[in-house]
């Protein structure tokens, strides 16, 4: 005989980790993008102090919460974020927009 069903359908916990971490990573790698790109504009070697600054900063915090249960998804899109911003600051400096 076949299980029951359950209604509402149960997803994996992964399934909704995943769909945090990618809903963080775009929205804080579009802040980060941003702030820094415009910060570029102003000064280019004070925008790339400051994103490298804040990676390095993050990178402590990301390491000590990224084993609790929760917070691993956001620790995660965070991370994404960074990568998002880093490579928004590459474009941006080989297109000739800063």
């Amino acid at each position: 005989m076949n299980a029951p069903r359950s209604f509402p359908p149960r997803y994996p916990p992964w399934f909704t980790g995943v769909a945090v971490a990618t809903l963080v990573a775009l929205l804080a790698g579009g802040v980060f993008s941003g702030l820094f790109v415009a910060v570029m504009m102003v000064n280019r070697w004070l925008g790339l102090f400051l994103l490298a600054l804040g990676t390095a900063g993050s990178v402590p915090v990301l390491a000590a919460y990224r084993r609790r249960p929760v917070t691993r998804w956001f620790c995660a899109g965070f991370a994404g974020a960074v990568v998002i911003a880093w490579c928004a600051v590459v474009g941006a400096l080989t297109s000739g927009l800063v």
